[in-house]
């Protein structure tokens, strides 16, 4: 599909915006899960919508059925989350689908952040079509001027979109610590960048205070794979990066997985991705 530049230049036509957007979290009971769409009037790349995502505990969200793209297309089916581009090709929101470096073109290897499986697709016509090359991340997509629930493949680090739709798998988006009442939760973020990676990742994350605090990754089926620190540490934040290694110094193998930061009582994890 063609692309535009994360400057919006001046021949992108705006879809007349006749209400403000609200957004807020809406559960879904297919996926028991939580989803937001977000407006950029200002354009954002796929890539600064992922770390937005990941900023508060969630990620783009990924699409496992017909149901849940009509669900999440119900949420952006709203002018102000899109813009009208040079061909009158109606151009939308981002969600979690990508393509690692190096896959077939157009259509090789497309995947979910999460890693979940790539079942369901919904691309418009003659798309992915990797028009002008490195379009390797997936928008929403509508022909002829109108707004639809297509797909379409996009620039992630060059395309612009008019927003994003987040995903969580908790109410707050941030935290969830299973209690109410408490103090202010030490956790501020957990992010991963690049995810997905291959092979190195740097892990960031702050907390308010200081203390006790342990960063470990897990395969998917819930095994420990290497701890990456488990000491006291002081406020602010900090930088740790895998390497792809195991603890036993084995390389890990393609695929998702969990890094858990605990400090204290509260528990953060972010999914991250390794591709080889």
């Amino acid at each position: 599909m063609r692309w535009i530049t994360a400057l919006l230049p001046a021949s992108v036509m705006l879809l007349t915006i006749t209400a403000a957007v609200e957004a807020e979290l809406v559960w879904f009971a297919e996926t028991g899960h939580y989803y937001e769409a977000m407006a950029e009037p200002d354009g954002i790349t796929w890539e600064n919508a992922l770390a937005a995502c990941e900023a508060r505990g969630g990620y783009l969200a990924t699409i496992a059925s017909a149901t849940e793209n009509a669900f999440v297309f119900n949420l952006i089916n709203d002018p102000a989350f899109w813009f009208i581009d040079g061909y009158n090709n109606a151009i939308g929101p981002w969600i979690g689908g990508f393509q690692p470096e190096g896959s077939p073109e157009p259509g090789g290897n497309w995947q979910w952040l999460t890693g979940e499986p790539w079942v369901f697709t919904n691309w418009g016509p003659n798309e992915p079509n990797n028009f002008g090359g490195g379009e390797d991340a997936l928008s929403y997509f509508g022909w002829g001027g109108n707004i639809g629930s297509q797909w379409n493949d996009r620039g992630r680090a060059t395309g612009a979109a008019y927003g994003y739709v987040f995903e969580t798998e908790t109410a707050t988006g941030v935290l969830d610590t299973g209690a109410e009442n408490e103090m202010p939760p030490r956790l501020e973020f957990l992010t991963a960048r690049p995810n997905p990676f291959n092979p190195v990742t740097e892990i960031r994350f702050s907390i308010q205070a200081e203390g006790a605090v342990q960063l470990a990754l897990y395969d998917i089926g819930g095994r420990l794979v290497v701890t990456l620190v488990d000491e006291h540490m002081p406020a602010g934040e900090h930088t740790f990066v895998w390497n792809g290694r195991s603890r036993t110094g084995t390389d890990a193998a393609s695929g998702s997985y969990f890094a858990r930061l605990e400090v204290g009582s509260e528990v953060l994890t972010r999914r991250i991705t390794l591709v080889r």
